[in-house]
């Protein structure tokens, strides 16, 4: 009776370490989909860069998960306290790191991340999106 009681509970490691293996498999498939901690709060917005200019303005880079990507964008808020967000990318993947640089010749903040550049220039208040080429 013994000998039955090993090879059951023999059997219910080998399952159990299957369930687990396949379980870890299915969670890091879905790591590269979202990243996994946007599950438990979808509707937050994380800010990836930000960046202000000696006039008062601020300029943020950020996302947001929307169902097959990250919405991604950049809000710029005035010293008056308005703000505008102009959409850059609608399924973007998720950026962690972002590189910022101001040209105030051209009114223009450009965010390089994750092979994407986004141009947002402030005093027309457009954006363009261009590949980081």
């Amino acid at each position: 009776m013994t000998s039955r009681i090993h090879k059951a509970r023999d059997w219910v490691w080998v399952g159990a370490l299957v369930v687990n293996l396949m379980l870890s498999l299915f969670i890091w498939w879905l790591s590269a989909v979202i990243w996994l901690p946007d599950l438990v709060s979808p509707d937050s917005e994380h800010i990836i860069a930000r960046c202000a200019i000696d006039s008062g303005e601020s300029f943020e880079l950020t996302q947001r998960w929307a169902g097959d990507g990250y919405l991604t964008g950049v809000r710029h808020r005035s010293r008056g306290g308005t703000s505008v967000f102009a959409v850059g990318d609608g399924d973007a993947a998720r950026a962690f790191r972002c590189r910022v640089s101001v040209s105030t010749n051209d009114s223009c903040v450009t965010f390089q991340f994750s092979g994407k550049r986004l141009r947002y220039y402030w005093q027309l208040y457009s954006l363009f999106v261009g590949d980081d080429q």
